[in-house]
């Protein structure tokens, strides 16, 4: 009571289901926090299969801006959403981090073959 009254003196007077209100209003909040927290996991997994696929092949690391995502984004968009389609633009799939991803999985099967 002590805390409230000095540090939230405002709404000291407020009824129960105010206090409830926030509760679920921070709950929401925090799952809301946590399903954005998976998108991310998944997109960084999906830039790994990509790259990958793409060190596999033997492939240049441009193709994956110029031929992949939009190829990628074409077939979602028809048979899926376009709304869907658009979350493929969290997928971190730039030359730059393709080479990454590609340099790091090189450098962890060569430790491993050490």
């Amino acid at each position: 009571m002590r805390h409230l009254e000095t540090k939230h003196s405002s709404v000291k007077g407020k009824p129960i289901e105010f206090f409830l209100w926030k509760l679920s209003v921070l709950q929401n909040q925090q799952m809301n926090i946590t399903k954005i927290g998976n998108v991310s996991e998944m997109a960084l997994h999906a830039s790994y299969l990509v790259a990958l696929r793409i060190a596999k092949k033997g492939k240049p690391h441009t193709i994956v801006e110029d031929l992949i995502l939009p190829c990628a984004k074409n077939m979602v968009s028809c048979m899926i959403s376009s709304e869907d389609a658009e979350k493929l633009n969290a997928i971190p799939l730039s030359n730059d981090t393709v080479a990454r991803s590609t340099s790091e999985m090189t450098e962890v099967v060569r430790e491993q073959l050490n």
